[in-house]
């Protein structure tokens, strides 16, 4: 509450073009900072989960019952045949390579954008 009063204060002092600026640059970095949130969460969670097949196939079953043992070569199988990865309506895969791929592709615009004035 403090941070988002003194960024006002001290925006609403500024004139308008100072003021256009900072608040544009405040927007641009509040969603960068959403949408590397959102995917290094699942870049990490999906990380998690290829750990769990690791896990799996290292567990002693030595001391486990026939049933128990059944129902993890099971989940193994399952975990192995469906990888678990984040997707946006199968479009885009959300990991770190797709944060490259916006900074890439926004340099590029902006270079086109820049020979073109």
């Amino acid at each position: 509450k403090a941070l988002h009063n003194y960024i006002y204060d001290t925006v609403s002092k500024e004139n308008t073009t100072t003021k256009t600026y900072l608040l544009f640059y405040g927007w641009m970095a509040q969603y960068l900072l959403r949408f590397s949130f959102i995917v290094l969460t699942t870049q990490a969670t999906s990380k998690q989960a290829n750990k769990s097949k690791t896990l799996l196939t290292d567990i002693d079953n030595r001391y486990l019952n026939n049933n128990t043992k059944e129902e993890l070569r099971l989940f193994l199988s399952q975990v192995s045949s469906h990888p678990v990865e984040f997707t946006t309506f199968d479009f885009f895969t959300l990991d770190a390579h797709l944060i490259t791929s916006a900074i890439i592709a926004g340099t590029t615009y902006l270079v086109i954008l820049l020979q073109f004035r």
